[in-house]
């Protein structure tokens, strides 16, 4: 089995344009991770820490959940 990353763009209500497909081995895929972090690294060296998407999302995720879980239900009473 093999790695197949496929990236493009939609314009407007059309279907998407797909720009580049990509199929590699996973013995490639994990040198292009490796690639990656290492010029991510360089990068980050010259112009400091580039934003952790992921934990963005994380964060986000655990602030709406915590908001829900703490708010008081609206459920009504069986009792009245």
């Amino acid at each position: 089995m093999d790695v197949t990353m496929t990236m493009g763009h939609q314009i407007g209500a059309e279907a998407p344009v797909w720009s580049v497909r990509v199929t590699m081995s996973w013995e490639e895929a994990k040198f292009l991770v490796s690639a990656l972090n290492n010029q991510i690294e360089m990068y980050e060296a010259a112009f400091g820490d580039v934003r952790d998407i992921m934990k963005s999302i994380q964060d986000f995720a655990s602030q709406r959940s915590g908001s829900f879980s703490e708010s008081p239900t609206d459920e009504p009473n069986d009792d009245e």
